[in-house]
């Protein structure tokens, strides 16, 4: 799963078009280069903020679970720690990104 947009992911609030004309509430997850990521714009308007903010925060949090699986995969092969729930739930919280 290294194909997915690098680099820092931002939440924009979408404003009025240049008539003024907003339909509804609507996200976009953005680079800084403003390349969109991901729209929203079909939930409740106080969860679609959250879900913005949230699906921004997805790469940052792909690559630190990762690390964080490599430094508990070190520690259970050395047998300093046993495998557990959380070991297993960051296992498939990252298969799942991957697309496994």
């Amino acid at each position: 799963m290294n194909q997915y947009t690098k680099g820092e992911w931002e939440a924009r609030k979408l404003f009025p078009d240049r008539h003024g004309i907003i339909t509804k509430e609507a996200w976009e997850i953005t680079t800084p280069e403003y390349d969109v990521v991901a729209s929203i714009n079909h939930s409740a308007p106080i969860r679609k903020e959250d879900d913005a903010h949230l699906i921004a925060a997805a790469p940052d949090m792909y690559e630190a679970l990762k690390e964080c699986l490599v430094n508990l995969e070190i520690l259970y092969r050395a047998g300093n720690l046993p495998k557990s729930a959380l070991h297993l739930r960051a296992e498939k919280a990252l298969s799942k990104a991957e697309g496994k």
